[in-house]
């Protein structure tokens, strides 16, 4: 990983999770980011996304997830981007 976006992600999710470990996986399943690996541009992904395990229903019938949950992946998308491209966040 590179380092400005290590950096981004710790930043990101310690603003609203301090102290939670910050650890590189791969991902198992398919992604959209397969077609810019293919063209060779370096794909990495940010959850964003935390609920408890009683919470997680991904990849069933009843797939969902709570509504702060899904603000917070949005806040901590906005954040990725606004950093990483450059720009002045908002506020």
């Amino acid at each position: 990983m590179r380092p400005d976006v290590m950096q981004a992600i710790t930043r990101a999710v310690h603003e609203k999770y301090t102290g939670v470990p910050i650890v590189p996986y791969l991902e198992s399943g398919g992604t959209d980011g397969k077609v810019y690996r293919t063209a060779g541009i370096p794909t990495f992904a940010s959850s964003g996304l935390f609920s408890k395990p009683s919470e997680m229903y991904a990849h069933g019938l009843n797939e969902r997830l709570p509504v702060s949950s899904f603000y917070e992946g949005l806040d901590h998308i906005y954040q990725l981007a606004v950093e990483l491209g450059g720009a002045k966040r908002a506020q």
